[in-house]
């Protein structure tokens, strides 16, 4: 009996003799705890700004699918219109780089000027500040499908070691990622607007190598012609649209520039070649799209940061004047003319965004301005046949082409701060760009068909935007992209401007003409009107440019008299002056005005 009591409580007593040791703390998971929770730190590295940690290298999973363009093959394609960091976590600060959601915290300068050159009244006084890396931004922002996402080396973090070696310094890309560039960035390889960003903030001898057709440009050999804008090396076809060619791509890598540089969806550099980029240790960053308000803020200002204050030029300081100047243009014209928009959307928006944009509040904007429909190219090839079962009322060759949506570019934001609303882009894209064949004309009685690459633009384009027609004081005028579509236009006799005339029955009356039946073959335009071809100078003023913000200026004078022809050729003076260190001949200043031939 005594042993059968004893036997038991002496095995329960051995098992929690053993089971004690596990209650003391274990080093080797101390170490692993210490290692995630509180990151080894060296407070004597001005570069060591980002906790790289392997789970914080993974794709942000918070991002709603939507948010991205499914279809496109390429992150550069599916860019936010901010720079999307992961999960804010850490408490390291990152010294010397500031950023916010616009991209303008803190840039200002006391030399921006206005367009009479009165102070600026949106700017700050003080030195411009650098962009503030996000609390805890991913080393790489993995695409969908396993692209370097403009990081350099997939899941490796920053994975490019600049050329050269030497100190570094870290920017952040269009996608939140971080990417390693030289302490002094002294060539540059950009495409298009990108590389007229890094000419207009980095000056002499930077831009090394860019696309043919801004450096055939002859406006932009004239107004850069004191700044070795000869030396850079045409290594991209046409607009670098097409990207660039192997052999091309060899030379590149030869000149070995300390940064490439591109605008999101430009496609200046394959998949593959970016690899290559990385392996030489070629920095390469995606900026933000200029198709908005705040991609163009954020562009400026990382070119900016990018080059950085070298050999008398300080690039910060220049983006910083030059956004200074943009808020001043925005607040100048919103003084003398109400912002009009298309029930209450928003057109500054991302061109990759699904859906519209509203306005939150409707007072910002005026419920009544003007309408106009902006062309954006002409198809001479396209063939249109306006017919019934055996007869052909009218047919020919040539049809306008507009683009619909509310983002297809930032054009139309610009027009609504002028008071004008782009006719096309009330008509939804959803994230696509769409263009389309214009037509006037309309008929029930007849058919038209079109052989082209383009359907027909919705009517409600040309019929229904706010029940105004063109020719109407509402609806004044079109705008072109360039003057042979204005010749075309005034020439097409689906643009002419018919009378009011009545069908043969006596039934009905209508703008248009009468077939061979007698029934009239309406159309949408109701009188006279203009047509503009938009200005545009070294900068595309309708696609997205430093130069956009030229636009309201030129639209107010046309369709609503805020402001003078006298102003807006002496903003345009001002603009070259301050930004590209140029005084405009009047041939120039003209030839930016008729727009491009």
């Amino acid at each position: 009996m005594f042993w059968n009591k004893i036997l038991p409580l002496a095995a329960l007593l051995c098992c929690a003799a053993l089971l004690l040791p596990g209650c003391r703390p274990s080093p080797a998971l101390e170490q692993v705890i210490y290692d995630q929770q509180a990151p080894e730190q060296d407070p004597d590295s001005q570069t060591k700004l980002v906790d790289n940690r392997e789970e914080h290298q993974e794709r942000d999973d918070s991002l709603s699918p939507k948010d991205l363009e499914e279809d496109s093959p390429d992150q550069r394609d599916r860019v936010h219109e901010d720079p999307v960091p992961g999960p804010a976590e850490t408490e390291t600060p990152a010294p010397d780089v500031r950023h916010d959601e616009d991209g303008t915290s803190g840039l200002s300068a006391n030399t921006a000027p206005d367009l009479q050159g009165e102070e600026a009244q949106s700017g700050q006084e003080g030195a411009p500040a650098a962009q503030e890396l996000p609390a805890e931004t991913p080393a790489q922002a993995a695409p969908a499908d396993g692209g370097t996402g403009g990081g350099g080396t997939g899941t490796e973090g920053t994975g490019t070691v600049p050329v050269g070696g030497g100190a570094v310094r870290q920017v952040v890309n269009a996608y939140g990622a971080v990417v390693e560039v030289p302490e002094n960035v002294e060539t540059v390889a950009a495409v298009g607007e990108a590389a007229l960003m890094v000419q207009m903030l980095g000056g002499p001898g930077r831009l090394t190598a860019a696309d043919e057709g801004f450096l055939s440009d002859p406006l932009a050999a004239a107004v850069f012609a004191d700044e070795a804008f000869d030396s850079a090396v045409p290594l991209w076809s046409g607009d670098g649209s097409g990207g660039i060619s192997g052999e091309a791509f060899s030379s590149l890598l030869s000149l070995a520039p300390q940064a490439c540089l591109e605008l999101s969806g430009q496609h200046a550099f394959s998949e593959e070649q970016i690899a290559a980029l990385a392996e030489a240790g070629i920095p390469y960053v995606v900026l933000p799209s200029l198709n908005t308000t705040a991609g163009l803020k954020q562009a400026v200002s990382l070119t900016g940061e990018i080059l950085g204050d070298l050999n008398g030029v300080d690039a910060p300081a220049r983006a910083a004047a030059y956004l200074s100047w943009f808020e001043g243009v925005v607040d100048r014209v919103g003084s003398r003319v109400d912002r009009f928009t298309y029930n209450l959307i928003d057109f500054d928006n991302d061109k990759n965004a699904y859906g519209a944009k509203y306005l939150s509040d409707a007072k910002v904007a005026n419920h009544s301005g003007h309408y106009t429909l902006f062309l954006d190219g002409w198809d001479a090839a396209a063939r249109y046949k306006l017919h019934g079962a055996s007869s052909v009322t009218l047919s020919g060759t040539g049809l306008a082409v507009a683009k619909s949506g509310y983002s297809h570019s930032p054009l139309s934001y610009y027009m609504s701060l002028a008071g004008v609303v782009n006719a096309a882009a009330i008509y939804p894209d959803y994230g696509l760009t769409r263009s389309w064949y214009a037509n006037p004309l309309t008929s029930v009685t007849k058919l038209l068909t079109v052989d082209g690459g383009y359907g027909r633009l919705p009517e409600d384009c040309l019929t229904q935007a706010g029940s105004a027609r063109l020719g109407q004081e509402a609806f004044p005028a079109v705008v072109v992209r360039r003057a042979s579509i204005a010749g075309a236009l005034r020439a097409d006799p689906l643009w002419a401007s018919y009378p009011v005339v009545e069908s043969a029955s006596g039934l009905t009356t209508s703008n248009g003409f009468l077939d061979e039946d007698g029934s009239i073959v309406p159309t949408s335009i109701a009188g006279e009107y203009e047509i503009y071809v938009n200005p545009t100078g070294v900068g595309d003023w309708t696609a997205g440019s430093v130069e956009s913000i030229l636009e309201p200026l030129w639209i107010s004078a046309r369709f609503n008299g805020a402001f003078t022809d006298a102003e807006v050729e002496d903003a345009v003076r001002t603009f070259y002056r301050e930004f590209y260190r140029h005084d405009l001949t009047e041939e120039e200043l003209s030839g930016i005005l008729a727009g491009p031939q």
